[in-house]
């Protein structure tokens, strides 16, 4: 993913520009540095460079060798390397000094990650792919570059991302990221944690999309098992694994057992304060209603998809891919009862919607 890493390579690349834009630094600290600009406007290199040892060493003393008080010095010391063509002194020096920068920098730059990834699974949410894909990519790139790959924080940043390689066709990559992410968490002694349950949960929905419901099976019960253990039985993340088990086993034509995890998820939400409109809620009746769509239960049927309707169309901006594919289930459900004239009208309201006109449907 060398496309993510431009965020770090920037910065990496702007330190050393304010390393080299300024030859002369003055400060007052011991006089290091003072004395060898003025040793390096003479002429005197040789000078220059040990005054610059003298004020380093003096400073690792007093601040410690990881401290940013030694970057000026580095800085000038490598810009005297450079001058004298001492290529491989005033690398390592330049070097030194930019990870004592990016090591100052560090909590800044995880925080800036978190946002990122919080803000990149927004618009993930929103279906918004390609902002949701640059904003995921610099937060992976900047926990790759801060922290171990087997991180908990790069586990959680390749689970965000993992689902833009599977919505763009690539599910080996993806199953890549949630694998590698899955094994971070085992080895943090999270294997039950809510964050490996997460990994597990949409892994196992890919594995269900791709067709591959055995070995989807064993992942979506362990999130399920593992996210009530943690939350207790109402809570909503309990209602989202519920949900996406009850897709398995509607893909596995376990109608019963479908049917139980789907209403028990509208139940959960129902009762959950700030659920009771939500997308989710729309979701999960929607997706009962394909269920008794598929089994020829139009009468049941019909009730759930116009509740996910209403859902939906009270903020049909936010929700419209969403609503679009109601709109579509229903009308597949009206065709197969032989309700061809509703049908129509279903179609219509979903076509004034790609067309971005308003209007109840």
């Amino acid at each position: 993913m060398d496309r993510k890493r431009t965020t770090m390579l920037l910065l990496g690349v702007g330190l050393l520009l304010v390393a080299c834009i300024a030859f002369v630094v003055s400060t007052g600290r011991d006089g290091g540095l003072e004395q060898a600009n003025k040793q390096i406007a003479s002429g005197d290199y040789l000078k220059a460079e040990e005054s610059l040892k003298q004020a380093i060493e003096a400073d690792e003393k007093r601040f410690g060798k990881d401290s940013a008080n030694l970057c000026d010095e580095l800085n000038l010391l490598g810009k005297l390397y450079l001058k004298e063509g001492r290529l491989a002194d005033a690398r390592k020096a330049y070097e030194r000094s930019l990870k004592i920068r990016q090591d100052d920098m560090k909590p800044q730059m995880l925080g800036l990650a978190s946002a990122l990834n919080g803000l990149g699974n927004t618009y993930l949410a929103q279906g918004n792919a390609q902002k949701a894909e640059e904003l995921l990519g610099q937060s992976l790139a900047v926990r790759e570059d801060y922290l171990p790959d087997d991180s908990i924080e790069v586990a959680e940043a390749k689970n965000s991302f993992a689902p833009l390689y599977f919505m763009a066709g690539d599910t080996k990559r993806a199953e890549v990221l949630y694998r590698q992410a899955l094994s971070s968490y085992q080895k943090h002694g999270s294997t039950d944690s809510v964050d490996s349950a997460n990994v597990r949960n949409n892994l196992g929905s890919m594995l269900v999309a791709q067709g591959k419901l055995a070995e989807a099976e064993p992942m979506l019960t362990w999130a399920l098992s593992s996210t009530e253990k943690a939350y207790g039985a109402t809570h909503p993340e309990v209602a989202i694994a519920c949900n996406n088990l009850a897709e398995l086993y509607r893909a596995q034509k376990k109608y019963a057992e479908s049917e139980d995890l789907y209403k028990r998820a509208i139940g959960i939400y129902e009762k959950a304060p700030g659920f009771t409109n939500s997308s989710y809620l729309a979701t999960a009746t929607n997706n009962l209603a394909l269920l008794y769509s598929q089994r020829g239960m139009f009468s049941k049927a019909e009730p759930y998809y116009k509740k996910a309707i209403t859902m939906f169309e009270s903020d049909p901006a936010e929700n419209k891919s969403r609503l679009r594919n109601v709109l579509a289930n229903y009308s597949n459900m009206l065709r197969d009862a032989r309700r061809y004239k509703e049908a129509e009208r279903i179609d219509n309201r979903n076509r004034q919607l790609l067309a971005g006109q308003s209007g109840p449907y």
